[in-house]
């Protein structure tokens, strides 16, 4: 587009190209003081000192690139000559000659970022002709592979591929100029120095604005360290697999190996009579042989009830009614919740059945309730309430004491491992809430503990969705 000005920048003569430009009509343009007033901002700045340079020197010309406001308030980008021919009696204008560059500039503009981006990446971007010879090399695959790009550019890229794989990769590679794409392919690639190293490939077509494949683009990553970090957990697994397994055989064998002489011994103490025994000190020795064997024998019971939980993977699961169950233990230890003089209240009105292992809720309920009893505050009546509820499609058990209590800061991390021991209790072995914790959780269940010290502790069950018993009427799913 063709336009002249006068040395205040008003318009003399604009071609019909630039009305179309610009957006305005000539009577528009023809009330203008000085289209300088459609420079951009930052332009009309930046190009003072040309404008001044330009005023002052006759003849010259000048090439320039600036933007230029539209009439509906955007801005386009324009480039061309601007020429100082004010002297010129024929002319006595500034003439500038321009042509709209917009489309241009946004597609320089993606081109800058996403350069700024290729060589921003930790990967490796390299591209190649269909010939496979390199036309690009970011700053991280001169990083990666050890060359520069002005070393490889022309180079046909094979020279990186192992010979061993090349034949495998070509065929990737013949599939990529076809228009096929590859995501993070395990591969290897050497390096300068001659190490061979694993990488993850990705590779895909490079079109032209006709959508013919001219090229390929590779984008490589160094994935040495992670193959060789997962080969070592590999190994790891597979080591401890062996021990673990090898420590089940040791329990195995040493439960098995111990019962038979510990039923032999077990037999030997009862038909024992240490009162016709007169022997101080032989009556001594009779009653430490005779707590030494009850221990182990409870020792071996305990590594038996373990055993069976960590082994068995085919849990009988049955719907099992709360308060069935609950009642079945009770009674099966009135003796000490009599003698104890503990009250407990329970309420399974918001979900009175779970499907569970039968064996596991009893033995659930079991240990709750004579640890509760156990650990309960000296001269203060144990309490234990037990309540069932359902949230978000899961039935919860609680069941809360009002016993001694613990430290949560103290026992968070530990409070179900085995032989843990929080309070000093001659009975104490600290397995009932390992096998409580290793019950719920063979299940797919959890387990969660609200605890102050002599106050109390409540046990939130959470049993899996999935073993909510679907027949039940007492809630809808």
């Amino acid at each position: 587009m063709i336009s002249m000005y006068d040395q205040n920048f008003k318009t003399i003569f604009r071609s019909e190209a630039a009305f179309e430009l610009t957006g305005r009509i000539p009577d528009e343009v023809e009330n203008d003081t000085s289209i300088l007033q459609y420079l951009h901002p930052d332009d009309f700045i930046r190009l003072q000192p040309t404008l001044e340079k330009l005023l002052s020197s006759k003849g010259i010309k000048i090439h320039e690139t600036f933007r230029w406001r539209h009439k509906d308030g955007t801005y386009r980008w324009l480039e061309g000559n601007i020429t100082n021919l004010l002297h010129d009696e024929n002319i006595k204008a500034i003439v500038t000659n321009m042509r709209d560059i917009t489309d241009d500039m946004k597609l320089r503009e993606g081109q800058s970022l996403l350069a700024s981006i290729v060589n921003s990446t930790d990967d490796a971007v390299i591209s190649t002709r269909l010939d496979g010879k390199i036309t690009s090399w970011n700053k991280s695959a001169e990083k990666l592979l050890g060359f520069k790009e002005e070393e490889v550019m022309g180079d046909d890229f094979k020279l990186f591929i192992p010979t061993d794989i090349y034949l495998s990769e070509s065929i990737l590679i013949d599939k990529a100029r076809k228009g096929a794409y590859f995501n993070q392919i395990q591969s290897k690639r050497v390096k300068k120095n001659g190490e061979i190293i694993d990488v993850s490939l990705t590779m895909s077509p490079i079109r032209n604005e006709n959508n013919e494949v001219i090229g390929v683009s590779k984008i490589i990553r160094d994935v040495t360290h992670f193959n060789k970090t997962k080969r070592e957990r590999e190994l790891l697994i597979k080591e401890l697999s062996s021990n673990n397994k090898e420590l089940k055989q040791f329990s195995y064998i040493t439960s098995h190996n111990l019962r038979g002489p510990l039923t032999n011994l077990m037999g030997i103490i009862k038909l024992l009579n240490i009162d016709t025994i007169n022997d101080v000190k032989t009556k001594t020795l009779v009653e430490a042989f005779i707590s030494s064997t009850n221990s182990l024998n409870e020792t071996l019971d305990d590594l038996i009830k373990i055993l069976i939980v960590k082994e068995n993977n085919n849990h009988e699961l049955a719907s099992l009614n709360f308060e069935e169950h609950l009642l079945k233990v009770i009674n099966s230890i009135s003796n000490t919740i009599e003698i104890s003089q503990t009250d407990i209240d329970y309420d399974f009105k918001a979900a009175n059945t779970v499907s569970f292992n039968s064996a596991y809720l009893e033995s659930i309920f079991l240990n709750l309730i004579t640890n509760a009893i156990k650990y309960s505050r000296p001269h203060v009546k144990p309490q234990i309430s037990i309540s069932s509820s359902i949230e978000n499609n899961c039935v919860h058990l609680s069941f809360t004491d009002n016993g001694l209590g613990m430290d949560w800061n103290k026992v968070k991390d530990k409070i179900f491992g085995l032989y843990q021991k929080f309070h000093r209790h001659p009975d104490s072995k600290g397995i009932g809430l390992y096998l409580v914790h290793s019950q719920i959780t063979a299940l797919g269940g959890s387990i969660e503990v609200k605890t102050e010290p002599n106050k109390g502790t409540t046990f939130i069950i959470s049993f899996a969705p999935e073993l909510i018993n679907p027949h039940s009427t007492d809630f809808i799913i």
